[in-house]
């Protein structure tokens, strides 16, 4: 359906994709640093998952810390 469509329409729909996993990660991120405060920093299942997120979050994070997505996306 989007493959025919103009790019720009595919761009927005790449952008707003990128945006909702990065909100899913850190809301996992959120409860996994609760359940590790709670667990007064024992939950090493917990931290590790924690170290994976934040390198899976970082490049996304940096890719469109300029907002360089928008920018082209509004052309």
């Amino acid at each position: 359906m989007v493959a025919k469509a103009p790019e720009i329409y595919r761009r927005r729909i790449a952008y707003v994709r990128v945006g909702l996993e990065f909100t899913r990660k850190m809301i996992e991120a959120q409860d996994l640093m609760a359940r590790y405060k709670k667990s007064q920093n024992k939950d090493k299942e917990a931290a590790e998952r924690l170290r994976a997120l934040w390198k899976e979050l970082e490049p996304i994070a940096k890719a469109n810390a300029k907002g360089e997505r928008n920018e082209k996306v509004e052309k």
